[in-house]
């Protein structure tokens, strides 16, 4: 099927091969007479485009009915004997066409709640709206967040070892480019239909990232030699400064995994036209006076000379963007978010100059600016930010910092103790970070502000007259020698560590090493150093977390555990026994999320044999304050039949009953509903009346590496997404305390991959929770039946902490013998949060 217009009616044509030869021809006879004729070059290559999508995905290309094309009906005059079927589509259908895709990128991604405004401009005629061109720009750029976003995704499940998910991932964001640059190519026509220039260059801008990451070179070239000739016909002004910056960026071609053309430097050799337009960009801003503009003109060329390794001159120049700044305005307060730009530009700069001091410091300067609030998130939209996005910006530069944190310690180990300190309050910020980046929720970013890991900020009136002296001055060097963690958080930490038997253990992964760092009671802190590459470690943990989960061979080889234990573990055992810990606490990084330290093994013993074990997130995000046991009470929601959830059918879970059954035998004036009563107002009734502090859920669910794809099951074949386990956990609640435990078993509530963890994590923070206990893997509902019964009796009955009545709870499951010897069956539960 092939799609043309003529007059205002759209047709799928059914084309066989020989119609493909004629069209073909007809095209390449129509280029080659007029070569000057942009539509016709326009034309032919997209119609080579669309034969390449066809081919590529194998997808009947009526599927691409809203493919923009010039009138081909004079072109089929040599096919008029082929029998073809056609279907004609008006005007109207094709707009509500447009909106239904739309209304599908808005249940896939719903943070891009701009397709709702994109409606009321598809109200008139496509043709007729001028627009048009505008809404269908924002579409194609929903379809690149969107595409982005599953490229991310696809690297995150390639480094997991999860190789088919990769390749699914990344079909789908291969299919949203693809739908984007239809949308980019037809705003182009149209836009330049109703001489809305800006509108044109903006969408050129974008097919042009599009074109070059499909490896669509011959669109890229042409759209590229639109672009510059439609910029030159700008008269200046502060939009024509912008449009330079972002044209400058789009010459070069920068890496497939980049985050933002201002922080990373383009692959191969940086075209001389890049600095030529910048130049003529600070040349405008002067000439007009908009110091805003000149600001980022002499930013992005300061970033060019960063990139040539000519520093003194990137250096000068990201200072006077800095300087620009104008202190005393109120007009430009908003703006001054946007400077951590050029602090994290002079810190890439004096790290590439081995200065890490002042690095330190200017990569402090930067987190100072971060906002994370919705007009933040729309904030400085003229700097070109295609494939951008900014919760893995701000991740860079905090893991950028982090490592130049560790730099210092090995440079000079007497600062160690200062150091690690500041290290994991950095690091402690960033894990918010992550988790608001998970959900893309900006409440999560007001209500959990990363604050800075300075204690010596600044205001904007401290601005010295010569930035350089903020780096690199005698002064500078000795605040950051005395850097620390904030009184605050200082306070904080040392109360969640008073437990004289618990010791914290923190990751923090890089592409050449893991750094661990212990935290002892008394305040002390130990690290270790192990050289892997991420590729390694990743090998490693795959093969760990497949051996775990070999229940078939019934002999478990403890070998890939000892790795892990020699690594993160072996060199404070010595520490740990004179300290007489006996709970561990860890605040894992990345991959190591995946997986459960209970199973690393010492060569004689596994870790839980000997310590309880307790995972967080966030120290700062962990609730720590006693609970009341007289005043406990459990709500136990369970489903014991079969259910069809997204045409999947999840089988009965027959030890359920049991399981719930156990559970509140072991808790006074508890409740459970199954089945049929489990549903979201049924469990707000009972919330209403009673406050459960224990929440245990016994079904099916999903944790996955994207939070619209987790949820859990409930009755009458409903679905319990993120917001509404949020809502029933936390809106239930009424506010009146939060929930002290949230349990959830079942043989599909599984956590199959950090981001997962990550979200699980999130998810009870949000709703509320002080703890949580989940599976990281699929297993019977039988034995989990008789784990949960006995964490419940240890903790509740005897008093143990979470974490300890969970150990003694997975020792016991060993010691019943046969099967349950295997970690398969006791090493997946997990303990988040509180541990006490």
């Amino acid at each position: 099927m092939f799609a043309f217009k003529s007059e205002n009616t759209y047709f799928l044509v059914n084309l066989n091969n020989f119609l493909f030869v004629i069209i073909f021809k007809k095209c390449l006879g129509l280029v080659m007479q007029d070569r000057q004729n942009k539509t016709i070059v326009r034309m032919w290559f997209r119609f080579t485009l669309i034969l390449s999508f066809s081919l590529i995905f194998s997808v009947d290309l009526g599927d691409l009915r809203n493919f923009p094309l010039v009138n081909l009906q004079p072109l089929l005059a040599d096919a008029s004997k082929v029998d073809s079927k056609k279907v004609a589509i008006n005007s109207n259908n094709l707009r509500l066409s447009a909106i239904n895709e739309s209304q599908k990128v808005r249940d896939l991604q719903d943070s891009f709640n701009v397709l709702g405004d994109l409606k009321k401009l598809w109200e008139s005629k496509l043709e007729d709206s001028p627009q048009s061109a505008l809404g269908l720009k924002q579409i194609g750029e929903i379809y690149i967040s969107l595409a982005m976003t599953n490229y991310r995704h696809a690297k995150s499940s390639i480094f997991i070892g999860d190789e088919q998910e990769a390749g699914q991932l990344k079909k789908l964001a291969l299919e949203y480019d693809y739908n984007a640059l239809n949308y980019l190519q037809e705003s182009i026509n149209l836009a330049r239909i109703n001489n809305d220039k800006l509108t044109e260059i903006k969408a050129l801008f974008y097919s042009i990232s599009v074109a070059q990451r499909l490896g669509i070179e011959t669109i890229r070239k042409v759209d590229m030699q639109e672009a510059i000739a439609l910029f030159n016909q700008f008269p200046d002004s502060s939009k024509k400064v912008y449009l330079a910056i972002e044209l400058a960026q789009l010459i070069q071609v920068f890496p497939d995994d980049s985050i933002s053309p201002l922080a990373q430097c383009p692959k191969g050799k940086t075209e001389l036209k890049t600095e030529i337009i910048l130049k003529q960009a600070i040349k405008i801003a002067r000439k007009i006076n908009d110091i805003k503009a000149l600001s980022f003109a002499l930013g992005s060329l300061g970033h060019f000379y960063e990139c040539q390794n000519d520093y003194k001159q990137a250096l000068r120049l990201t200072e006077q963007a800095l300087l620009e700044y104008p202190k005393n305005s109120t007009a430009y307060k908003d703006w001054e978010q946007s400077l951590y730009l050029w602090h994290w530009q002079i810190g890439r700069i004096l790290k590439a100059e081995k200065n890490t001091v002042a690095a330190i410091k200017a990569y402090e300067r930067a987190i100072t600016k971060l906002t994370f609030t919705d007009d933040y998130l729309n904030l400085n939209r003229n700097i070109y930010k295609i494939g951008s996005n900014n919760g893995n910006t701000y991740e860079l530069i905090y893991r950028e910092l982090l490592g130049l944190r560790i730099q210092r310690i090995l440079e000079n180990p007497h600062e160690k103790q200062q150091q690690l300190n500041a290290t994991i309050n950095t690091l402690d910020s960033l894990k918010q970070l992550e988790l608001g980046n998970y959900f893309s929720q900006s409440y999560f970013y007001e209500n959990f502000a990363i604050k800075s890991s300075s204690n010596n900020d600044y205001s904007a009136n401290d601005y010295p007259r010569k930035v350089e002296n903020r780096y690199t001055s005698n002064n500078l060097y000795n605040l950051s020698l005395r850097q620390e963690l904030k009184p605050e958080l200082k306070s904080e930490l040392k109360s969640k560590l008073n437990d004289s038997s618990t010791a914290i253990f923190t990751s923090i992964i890089f592409p050449k090493k893991i750094i661990i760092i212990v935290s002892l009671p008394n305040g002390e802190k130990r690290y270790d150093v192990i050289e892997i590459e991420s590729e390694n470690l990743r090998q490693q943990i795959k093969e760990f977390r497949v051996g775990l989960e070999d229940r078939g061979n019934p002999t478990y080889y403890p070998k890939q555990g000892e790795i892990l234990y020699n690594w993160i573990i072996r060199s404070f055992e010595a520490e740990l026994e004179r300290k007489h810990i006996k709970t561990l606490v860890f605040v894992q990084d990345g991959i190591l999320r995946s997986i459960p330290m209970a199973a690393l093994h010492d060569g004689k013993h596994f870790l839980m044999e000997k310590y309880a074990i307790a995972n967080t997130l966030s120290l700062h995000l962990t609730d720590t304050t006693p609970y009341n046991r007289k005043k406990m009470r459990m709500l136990a929601l369970g489903i014991t039949k079969d259910a069809i959830v997204n045409n999947r059918k999840y089988e009965a879970l027959r030890n359920v009953l049991s399981e719930i059954t156990q559970a509140i035998a072991s808790i006074p004036n508890s409740k459970y509903l199954l089945d049929e009563n489990f549903t979201r107002d049924r469990v707000i009734s009972v919330f209403s009346q009673n406050f459960y502090p224990i929440i245990h859920i016994a079904t099916h669910g999903e944790f996955s590496s994207s939070p619209e794809k987790t949820f859990l099951i409930a009755g009458n074949n409903q679905k319990l997404t993120i917001p509404d386990i949020e809502n029933l956990i936390g809106k239930a609640t009424n506010n009146q305390q939060k929930v002290e435990l949230l349990t959830l078993t079942a043989c599909q509530s599984a956590i199959e991959n950090d981001r997962a963890a990550l979200g699980f994590a999130g998810v009870s923070i949000q709703a509320g929770v002080k703890s949580a206990i989940a599976s990281l893997w699929s297993i019977d509902d039988a034995g989990t039946a008789k784990l949960i019964s006995r964490f419940y009796k240890h903790w509740y009955r005897e008093g143990m902490s979470k974490a300890q009545a969970l150990q003694k709870a997975q020792q016991e499951l060993i010691s019943l013998g046969g099967k349950y010897t295997h970690p398969f069956y006791w090493a997946p539960y997990i303990l988040v949060g509180n541990w006490f």
